[in-house]
């Protein structure tokens, strides 16, 4: 069977810390993200999490509401509800997606879209000094984010300037994550 229809689109929506199974993109990748975020004191506190049990818990009807009306959408469904048979015997889903199965890094992805999209709600404002040939010396501010995130299938990182900063978002993802349950 080839890849669902819609993953093209669901590639196009993805946000660019996202690293697992894509196409185009690698562990080396999430890397150098995580370099560019530490070098030269940038970011200092680093949260890494690992969302247990993340294949396993996929909510089904998040799923299909995440994906909406797209091709493939019944092909899906029965994915989804398929089961898995071990040592001759059965095993219906309930819930989850078979870590390695064909569908499982696509719709891992796509239950965890959205956290940087959340982080990125959260601003500190710096100041700088202009450098260059125009306005050289010219004091600026301006609003960057204040964390950083990268992710490798069920893997994060969470980078802040400092421990308060992970300890006050740290609510706000586990809040988040709730939802997907």
């Amino acid at each position: 069977m080839s890849k669902i229809h819609s993953y093209p689109s669901w590639e196009a929506k993805f946000e660019a810390n996202s690293y697992g199974f894509r196409p185009g993109r690698s562990c080396q990748d999430a890397i150098e993200q995580v370099w560019i975020r530490l070098q030269d004191g940038r970011d200092e506190w680093v949260l890494d999490a690992d969302i247990k049990g993340a294949f396993d818990n996929i909510n089904h009807e998040f799923i299909l509401k995440a994906i909406g009306n797209v091709p493939g959408r019944e092909l899906i469904k029965q994915w989804l509800k398929a089961g898995y048979v071990e040592a001759e015997v059965f095993h219906p889903t309930e819930s989850g997606t078979p870590q390695g199965g064909i569908i499982s890094p696509l719709l891992a992805n796509i239950a965890l879209d959205g956290l940087d999209e959340l982080l990125g709600e959260y601003y500190r404002t710096v100041t700088f000094t202009r450098k260059g040939k125009y306005r050289t010396g010219q004091k600026k501010k301006r609003k960057v984010s204040k964390y950083g995130f990268i992710r490798y299938a069920d893997d994060f990182l969470i980078t802040a300037s400092t421990k308060e900063d992970i300890e006050a978002i740290l609510p706000v993802i586990k809040e988040w994550l709730k939802q997907k349950d």
